[in-house]
């Protein structure tokens, strides 16, 4: 096994590490302006990227967000303005997208922002519409950045009729046009994504950068320091209760294991959105024996700090998750899906394992052996655990390091 340690090399090559993209601007922002930021949820802006615009807020300039969603109780970042903008975030509607995208031209023609930033896919569709017509009547905003945490479900579904690859189409040649300004940038949180743009001639490359999402507080997520318990041997899910995150397939393999390993403990906690029409009910059936569910947790410290092993058999449009890369930090071992998203922290045989989407999902079975692996393997266990911390650690993942090239991003060469 590669010593991270001491190997940085070891990390991975260009498609997989950061470390190498993550240089940082040195040069002082003379003079201050305004960013607009549009995000189609307040609970996600707060949590993953409130920060990342702090920074840029501490550069002098005015940053007015406006987000749709509800609000969490992460409170309100004191350089930031918050304003309400209601968006449809599960569904494309024609008239009340329509009315949205005008709204968002309206907000952009008072605000003449110098740069637009954007978030999501809606955000980023309508807004860069919105900014694109703006420019050409105002001369505004002069900066267009676009974040996708992810290309979601419209890119990730597979088409079952014509209507719905007309969509995506039409979807292509809108961002297209949004992005078609030389100012413009696109900003994803793996390569495949920004792979797949590129090729689909959405935006040249020259315009496109990677990050590795929000980066992880690597002094708060941190491994147990008198080291985990031997028993219970403990899995854990933690995401959306989404279908398409693979809880079902987690809570297959959960039952295929419940005879097999009757000391072990298989732990899920996730926000439940009955709003969101692949919401998975787990609070309304009937779970395996060896299965907790814990609820929306507001700090998954403590749960992965007795987690030995974290999983996420997902099939959804994820840029970088969010709890591989707490779980790397914390010390665990990974066990995901085969998926773009995922390879950039789950690197086979080094810090976890990979289980191969087979038709769309992963097969409970094939995930049932490698949980059983591990756990029959306590010591390479705990050697994948210590290969992820150095992983994160070496790799460019922490989150200061995220936030201030993110920054320097958003406000473009030599503003930072």
């Amino acid at each position: 096994m590669p010593d991270l340690r001491s190997d940085p090399a070891s990390l991975g090559g260009k498609e997989g590490a950061f470390a190498g993209t993550m240089g940082l601007a040195t040069e002082e922002r003379a003079g201050s302006g305004k960013v607009v930021v549009v995000c189609n949820d307040c609970d996600y802006f707060l949590r993953h990227r409130a920060a990342a615009m702090d920074e840029v807020a501490k550069t002098g300039a005015r940053v007015i967000v406006y987000c749709g969603g509800g609000r969490s109780d992460a409170g309100d970042p004191l350089r930031l303005e918050l304003r309400r903008l209601d968006c449809e975030r599960f569904r494309f509607a024609p008239i009340g997208d329509l009315l949205f995208t005008v709204r968002l031209f309206g907000i952009l023609l008072r605000e003449r922002p110098d740069v637009l930033h954007t978030i999501t896919i809606k955000p980023n569709l309508y807004a860069g519409l919105a900014a694109a017509a703006c420019r050409m009547i105002a001369g505004r905003p002069a900066r267009f950045v676009m974040m996708n945490p992810g290309l979601g479900r419209l890119f990730a579904a597979r088409h079952s009729g014509w209507r719905s690859a007309f969509a995506t189409v039409l979807v292509k040649i809108a961002l297209r046009l949004a992005l078609a300004s030389p100012s413009s940038l696109a900003l994803f949180e793996n390569h495949g994504d920004r792979r797949r743009w590129v090729v689909s001639r959405i935006v040249p490359r020259r315009r496109t950068s990677v990050l590795p999402g929000a980066g992880v507080d690597t002094d708060h997520f941190r491994p147990p320091s008198g080291g985990r318990p031997v028993l219970p041997f403990r899995f854990f899910f933690a995401a959306r209760m989404l279908r398409a995150k693979g809880i079902g397939a987690f809570l297959a393999a959960a039952r295929l294991l419940e005879a097999d390993l009757p000391a072990a403990e298989f732990l899920v906690a996730g926000e439940i959105d009955r709003r969101d029409p692949d919401h998975y009910p787990i609070d309304a059936l009937e779970l395996p024996g060896n299965v907790r569910y814990l609820g929306n947790l507001p700090d998954i410290r403590d749960a992965l700090q007795s987690a030995h092993v974290v999983c996420l058999p997902t099939a959804y449009g994820e840029g970088l998750p969010r709890i591989l890369i707490e779980a790397a930090a914390a010390g665990c071992a990974l066990v995901a899906s085969d998926h773009p998203a995922c390879r950039a922290i789950v690197r086979e045989g080094v810090t976890g394992n990979l289980v191969p989407l087979r038709g769309g999902s992963v097969d409970p079975k094939a995930l049932a052996r490698i949980l059983c692996r591990l756990s029959e393997h306590p010591d390479r266990t705990e050697a994948l655990g210590r290969n992820a911390r150095q992983l994160i650690l070496r790799g460019g993942f922490g989150q200061q390091v995220v936030n201030r090239r993110y920054a320097s991003l958003i406000l473009g060469p030599g503003r930072t």
